[in-house]
């Protein structure tokens, strides 16, 4: 564990989070066409061109991050339409983070 959290600590995700405003562990509840969604963003932080980074940490024991892209671009779809409502006309980029793997990949939108 302390060999992943050094490295998180050394990437540019870390760096670029640390130097804005960055929030972990964010709650948020929102009505997607007439559905409650709710949930919690692992971090969010405010990236350098002004646009927001949401990343998503994931422990499954994957063999690649594609896997982790098929199983969870719903979810990070539903995180950038929440923070798309939040923000208008910001940018927003999703990443999931695997602890296993210990690398980044962006999850493009699905519109």
């Amino acid at each position: 564990a302390a060999a992943l959290v050094a490295r998180y600590a050394t990437s540019d995700v870390a760096g670029e989070a640390a130097a804005g405003e960055a929030r972990v562990e964010v709650p948020f509840a929102w009505d997607w066409d007439g559905i409650p969604v709710h949930g919690q963003l692992d971090l969010l932080y405010r990236t350098a061109a002004g646009g927001w980074c949401v990343i998503d940490f994931k422990t499954d024991a994957v063999d690649s991050m594609e896997i982790l892209v098929d199983r969870y671009s719903g979810q990070m779809e539903v995180y950038r339409r929440v923070m798309s409502q939040l923000y208008p006309g910001a940018r927003v980029e999703c990443l999931l983070l695997s602890t296993k793997l210990r690398r980044t990949i962006r999850v493009e939108s699905a519109t």
